[in-house]
């Protein structure tokens, strides 16, 4: 029994002609999402990149319910524009992460080779 007790078929012819009017609108998921909606998206998904340093793309798709591909391909959009870090390897990462991986590493390295 549906909700609004609407048949299906209504439903999506409707949300077919809001497509090819409204550029702004994507179908994604059997469900239409705004432009506005996927700029917040990236906005947020910034906002846990620079509060954890790090953040999985895998994770990332469970978090807001999407596909791995769709978020990889929201990511690229918004690499350098509003989210800001580095893509590398299925994950995001802050350049202070970047860096700081980089000094663990090298001071691992020196005190292997160092007595």
């Amino acid at each position: 029994q549906p909700v609004l007790n609407v048949d299906l078929s209504h439903i999506e012819r409707a949300a077919t002609t809001l497509l090819e009017r409204d550029s702004a609108l994507r179908l994604l998921n059997g469900q239409l999402v705004a432009d506005w909606y996927l700029d917040s998206l990236a906005e947020q998904i910034d906002a846990s990149l620079q509060q954890a340093g790090r953040v999985s793309v895998s994770d990332l798709a469970v978090e807001y319910e999407l596909s791995t591909e769709f978020v990889i391909d929201l990511v690229t959009r918004h690499l350098g524009r509003t989210i800001h870090g580095q893509f590398s390897q299925g994950a995001l990462y802050t350049p202070a992460h970047v860096t700081r991986h980089a000094a663990q590493m090298r001071g691992a390295l020196l005190a292997l080779v160092q007595p």
